[in-house]
């Protein structure tokens, strides 16, 4: 079967290019010839430029007090430059060879070939994130497919609620979240069943994730702590 992954799979974080190799992966697994939808949104995408400029808004120029921020922030952004350079080149890499090898660069002409697209997984849905205007992620295209959503996230969940949302979602045959509170709700505005599934980095093996390992490298005396956004709780564990 011809399926087609339609996700942020070209966004420089770790969850975004895990979830979709995980993905793409596990549907291979299960005998489908699986494509990576070419599909890229620009304010995701601008996110990640290759070159690391500093963030000063306009009009923090304008007022001295603001001056030593921006100083900083422009210091910040030059120590980091070529850190930002090498992060960068290697998701390129990861993704060029991982996600989109023989890729069909056409998205448009890929989706009226696909017989099944699964949407997600990731904020596919979130508006804060695609922006108001960009209905690709919610199936807005034409495509002979069937539409699956699988593992969609919400931090807004009024945001899935939109009339224009809700007409979309409704075209789906088969719809997942992550969060039950926002499948209750989805399955009473649609009148069809969703389910609450995992991220789907969590649907492989271990094994799967083997041939992906580098040069291993032994560390004594640290402690490795990642998080999304800044919690001073995590981080006062960790120092102590």
């Amino acid at each position: 079967m011809k399926t087609g992954i339609l996700t942020f799979y070209y966004a420089h974080n770790y969850g975004a290019v895990l979830q979709a190799y995980a993905l793409k992966t596990y549907l291979s697994q299960l005998g489908n010839e699986v494509y990576m939808i070419p599909y890229r949104n620009k304010g995701i995408q601008n996110r990640y430029p290759r070159k690391l400029k500093p963030l000063i808004a306009k009009k923090d120029l304008l007022y001295p007090s603001r001056w030593a921020k921006c100083i900083e922030e422009m210091r910040k952004t030059y120590n980091s430059r070529k850190d930002w350079a090498v992060q960068y080149e290697k998701f390129e890499d990861f993704i060029s060879e991982q996600l989109l090898a023989d890729q069909i660069p056409d998205w448009k002409s890929l989706v009226l070939d696909l017989d099944v697209i699964f949407f997600g997984s990731d904020q596919i849905w979130e508006r804060r994130i695609v922006g108001e205007s960009d209905f690709i992620y919610a199936g807005d295209f034409l495509t002979r497919a069937k539409k699956i959503g699988y593992a969609a996230s919400c931090f807004s969940e009024e945001t899935v609620f939109s009339e224009q949302m809700i007409c979309h979602l409704k075209k789906f045959s088969m719809i997942s979240v992550r969060e039950h509170k926002l499948a209750q709700k989805l399955s009473g505005i649609l009148n069809m069943p969703v389910e609450v599934v995992c991220d789907p980095v969590f649907l492989l093996e271990a094994s799967d994730y083997d041939r992906l390992e580098v040069a291993e490298m032994t560390c004594h005396g640290y402690i490795l702590f990642y998080f999304v956004s800044e919690d001073p709780e995590l981080q006062m564990i960790c120092e102590h």
